[in-house]
């Protein structure tokens, strides 16, 4: 690290690294009340300060983050490979993993493995 501070830090105008050093004791949890279910149902939604109807559902109303649920989950495979044939799997794009998915189904399918 160069020891400049980052541009957020410049921008917020705080010691980041001082924040970071401080270890949290004790009698400082006593200053946050623990948040229950009960206060969050008597708080107030705002938008841009102002109240707004709060969300529904699971989510809260938002759009649930991450890929969506897939009917069969694949497991990692983690193997080795010669560097240049990597590379060349890369340098063919976005969704490379999946084409070497469906050559390998291909290649099973067609028994070419030679169980």
């Amino acid at each position: 690290m160069s020891g400049k501070k980052s541009a957020s830090a410049q921008h917020l105008g705080s010691d980041l690294a001082r924040v970071d050093a401080h270890v949290i004791a004790s009698d400082e949890y006593d200053e946050a009340p623990e948040l229950t279910p009960e206060a969050l149902q008597s708080g107030t939604c705002k938008v841009a300060g102002q109240p707004v109807a709060a969300p529904e559902g699971p989510a809260g109303g938002r759009k649930a983050l991450g890929r969506p649920p897939v009917a069969v989950k694949r497991p990692m495979l983690s193997m080795r490979t010669d560097p240049d044939v990597l590379a060349s799997l890369r340098a063919s794009g976005k969704g490379w993993q999946t084409r070497v998915n469906a050559l390998l189904r291909e290649a099973a399918d067609q028994g070419r493995f030679g169980h």
